[in-house]
């Protein structure tokens, strides 16, 4: 009996050294497992490439957001709009205070006239020093000042001068214009009040051109690039479309949704296109797109996710994948699977990740 059983571990020594890698691999797994191959039925994945047209929904948003600031402190007069209306290129926002101009002038010119009488003085006092000094009306640190006393009074006199140009300047057209074609998003500026330089007046949020938006996941992206074509259809405008060109694909994936965002600019100088409309983005991919086709069976869904189970040297293991269609009892695959994957559509239920297989009728 003892011979009996030397010989027997002798002959399987010799079958484990002619098993190929994969049989070595099966058979590892098949002692790991106690012998408990779960039968599965398995087929390859059907190949198809193909270029797809593609319809996404879409919702409008504003092209961009600019802020009204004015380049120095000003009183606020009238203000002609509200939060939520529309506004053109050119269109009045508010005015300014005539009279805080007025005594913005009339505070820097009396002020010129101070410096100036400084100025004045301090001159007579440069031309006459030396005599002044022997008198003793000024002393000696007086003396030593007067160069630089006169350059700066000069200089102030000159800065009040540009600062009274700028306001009379200022003066002629009190009203602050809208530079965008948009809606009045936000506003800061009301009657009486003093709105400090460069803090905005208004939010104006622009929508010309206007922002068509919507979202792809990482396969799908791949397939569109800038200035790619696209015709937009909007759901409150039956019969509405517009032809248009994408004009930004997001560089990264958006962490909260896991997709890529892309825009499209369309032109909308009569505001005929509001500011959430739902739309459809249609267009075909630039170049073909790979699909897996597989039996509907051999899909597993987990939490919105799906899963096949491929078989590797007698192992199943298990592959998220990403589907686009089903139909006629098929589902295409667009993310997660190779060329020459074998898929198990029967028996998938009982397996897990490592199960060892026994394919039937292999």
């Amino acid at each position: 009996m003892k011979i009996l059983r030397v010989g027997t571990f002798f002959v399987f020594i010799l079958f484990l050294s002619a098993c190929t890698e994969g049989q070595r691999s099966w058979l590892a797994h098949f002692f790991k497992e106690g012998g408990s191959a779960v039968p599965v039925a398995v087929e390859n994945v059907v190949v198809d490439e193909r270029n797809v047209s593609n319809v996404v929904g879409a919702s409008l948003v504003s092209s961009n957001k600019y802020d009204v600031t004015l380049p120095y402190e000003a009183k606020i007069g009238k203000v002609f709009v509200n939060i939520g209306d529309s506004v053109k290129t050119g269109d009045k926002l508010c005015s300014l205070s005539e009279e805080e101009y007025n005594l913005k002038i009339g505070t820097l010119k009396a002020k010129l006239q101070e410096s100036q009488s400084e100025l004045d003085k301090n001159l007579y006092f440069l031309r006459n020093r030396d005599r002044l000094l022997e008198e003793e009306k000024i002393d000696q640190e007086q003396y030593d000042k007067l160069d630089t006393e006169v350059d700066a009074n000069e200089k102030e006199i000159e800065t009040i001068k540009t600062k009274i140009s700028q306001i009379e300047r200022q003066a002629i057209d009190v009203n602050v214009k809208s530079q965008v074609t948009g809606v009045i998003s936000d506003r800061f500026a009301s009657p009486g009040i003093i709105i400090e330089e460069k803090k905005p007046l208004f939010f104006i949020t622009a929508i010309d051109p206007i922002a068509v938006e919507f979202s792809l996941v990482p396969y799908e992206a791949k397939f569109i690039k800038p200035g790619m074509s696209v015709l937009v259809r909007f759901r409150d405008l039956p019969g509405e479309s517009v032809s248009a060109t994408i004009s930004s694909v997001g560089s990264k994936i958006d962490e909260q949704t896991g997709r890529f965002n892309v825009r499209v600019l369309i032109s909308n100088p009569d505001n005929i296109y509001k500011i959430g409309m739902m739309a459809q983005v249609e267009f075909d991919s630039v170049e073909k797109q790979k699909y897996f086709s597989v039996p509907e069976e051999a899909v597993i869904s987990d939490s919105r996710r799906y899963y096949v189970f491929t078989v590797s040297q007698g192992v199943a293991h298990k592959v998220l994948v990403v589907i686009k269609d089903k139909k006629d009892g098929r589902v295409d695959i667009v993310n997660g699977l190779m060329d020459n994957d074998l898929v198990v559509v029967k028996g998938n239920k009982e397996l897990q990740e490592g199960s060892v297989v026994d394919i039937w009728r292999q």
